[in-house]
């Protein structure tokens, strides 16, 4: 998401979000200095922690969100609440407030946090080959990003020399590099065990999305029973 600054509004909103429990709830905006500062929104215009300030755009967009979490194409709330977000836009001329207009508002039927990490205990991941380090000379590979996600790929290495800590290698294209030890979990001895592996990591995520599917829907039809 990047930096962005906190900003609470004092002035009645147009439409409030079911998880703002308070007037002095902060939002979020990238529209200011984006370095974490705290601001407020007042009928007299914008403040900050020096009081007010002058020199600010003609517009402001805040907003803010319940989301905790996405995981597998879904996001989650903390206790299974709706997910909503907020969007607003406070509209300022000659150093005072003018408006503020209602930008975007959604609301989804979610699931919660909770849901998500109880299936993955219920689907553990499968178990990677522990790696065996080659000989010098021959070549073994290391994975970018999670076997069985969006962006994942590998990469051919040349092992050069290994210490006690350090896995030294040179890629493909000639460069040197050094891996830890430690790290050796994202390495593999095959192009064929990375591929297993993938597969089945793929498989899990698939059955996580599923389950998750039908949690959901399920949520769906009992709501519209009520």
């Amino acid at each position: 998401m990047g930096m962005f600054d906190h900003i609470k509004c004092n002035v009645k909103l147009p439409k409030k979000a079911n998880f703002v429990k308070s007037d002095d709830h902060e939002y979020q905006t990238k529209d200011l200095d984006c370095d974490c500062s705290s601001y407020e929104i007042r009928q007299e215009g914008l403040f900050g922690p020096d009081g007010k300030i002058e020199n600010h755009p003609s517009e402001i967009d805040f907003y803010d969100s319940n989301t905790v979490m996405y995981a597998n194409g879904y996001s989650f709330t903390r206790d299974g609440e709706d997910d909503e977000f907020v969007s607003y836009k406070a509209v300022l001329s000659d150093g005072k407030l003018s408006t503020i207009i209602l930008d975007e508002y959604t609301s989804e039927v979610s699931l919660s946090s909770s849901d998500y990490w109880r299936l993955e205990k219920e689907l553990p991941k499968p178990v990677k080959n522990q790696f065996v380090i080659p000989g010098i000379g021959q070549e073994f590979f290391r994975a970018f990003g999670s076997p069985g996600s969006f962006g994942f790929s590998l990469e051919k290495l040349i092992l050069v020399a290994i210490t006690d800590k350090d896995i030294c290698y040179r890629d493909s294209n000639g460069r040197l590099g050094v891996v830890e030890v430690s790290f050796s979990h994202s390495l593999f001895n095959s192009k064929h065990e990375l591929a297993a592996f993938d597969d089945a990591m793929k498989e899990r995520y698939q059955k996580i999305k599923e389950r998750l599917a039908g949690m959901l829907a399920d949520k769906v039809a009992a709501r519209s029973q009520k």
